[in-house]
């Protein structure tokens, strides 16, 4: 009896080794199998704000037309910086706006972007943005204000209610005029327009304006006044667009006690706008060093941005005009 339950006790023992060897091979094999059934980490792609194994972020810029009424892309250069102003690249997006290229990827890095175009006349002005590149991506749409002409309408007494463009000067007057001018080539822009206006440095005192910026430091080198003449510059500190309404400055022209204006004398007044330019040794700097705002490239002279508008003169008739 002893040895039939001794067999029974191996018997049960047996089965149950049996059972669990299969269970553990079941396991075994089916943790294999998940384990093959999931990615390897090379074919896995990084999460959002995760470099990718390559170290790099990809940057895809696109730029169209801000006020086209069809979506029209505009053509641009870019130009990558550290954070602390170091140069790092540049590039060109080509006739399709798109730029794309890649910058170091790491925790909690950015760059700063500009994009712009420098074709005078018809580029567009610069806008900088940042680049996150804590991750493997990163994208920018950006709407782009192409280089304007503005039309200076008149310089004109600011009590005649024809709009004449003449006023009553005289000794010791101070006479008040107003310049009209507006934003009117079609889905473009004109940035922080100067108003520059010329008067005789013996009949004249001072010419002030309202509502804009005194900014004599920032009158292009390459506009000379006429012999016996000085430029007064003010600045309207914002960027025009096509789609604004007309702009009116009123200003004073304060006439000399001692010396009376000549029959020839006037008032003429132009306007210009302040864009974003490289130096030529860009690389080589800062971004705050190698890209300055202003109406002509300091280096050579020349103009940049949009064009200057034509002269536009207040005479002073000294017979007939208000003041």
């Amino acid at each position: 009896m002893r040895k039939i339950l001794n067999k029974k006790a191996q018997m049960t023992t047996g089965v149950w080794i049996i059972i669990a060897l299969i269970v553990g091979v079941f396991f075994y094999t089916q943790g294999t199998f998940d384990k093959f059934l999931q990615p390897t980490e090379k074919d896995t792609p990084p999460e959002p704000g995760k470099c990718p194994s390559s170290g790099l972020t990809e940057v895809t810029i696109n730029t169209q037309e801000a006020l086209a009424s069809t979506a029209t892309a505009s053509v641009h250069d870019y130009y990558v910086f550290e954070k602390d102003g170091t140069y790092v690249s540049t590039g060109n997006s080509g006739a399709d706006g798109s730029s794309t290229f890649n910058v170091g990827c790491s925790k909690g890095k950015t760059y700063d972007l500009l994009v712009i175009n420098e074709t005078v006349d018809t580029g567009f002005y610069g806008q900088e943005i940042e680049i996150d590149a804590s991750g493997p991506t990163f994208s920018k749409s950006l709407k782009t204000y192409e280089y304007g002409d503005i039309n200076l309408v008149s310089v004109a007494s600011d009590v005649d209610p024809s709009g004449n463009s003449n006023i009553s000067a005289g000794l010791g007057k101070t006479c008040g005029f107003v310049i009209t001018f507006t934003e009117n080539e079609s889905i473009s822009a004109f940035n922080k327009p100067l108003i520059l206006c010329e008067a005789n440095v013996t009949s004249v005192v001072d010419v002030t304006m309202t509502g804009v910026t005194e900014a004599s430091a920032k009158k292009p080198t390459r506009i000379t006044p006429t012999s016996g003449y000085e430029y007064y510059t003010y600045e309207l500190d914002k960027m025009l667009l096509s789609t604004d309404a007309a702009q009116k400055i009123s200003g004073k022209i304060q006439f000399s006690s001692s010396n009376a204006p000549a029959a020839a004398d006037t008032l003429s007044c132009k306007i210009i706008d302040q864009v974003q330019w490289k130096k030529a040794n860009y690389q080589t700097l800062s971004k705050s060093e190698g890209f300055a705002v202003s109406a002509e490239n300091q280096e050579t002279n020349a103009d940049v941005g949009a064009g200057d508008t034509a002269e536009v003169t207040m005479a002073f008739n000294h017979a007939s005009g208000y003041c």
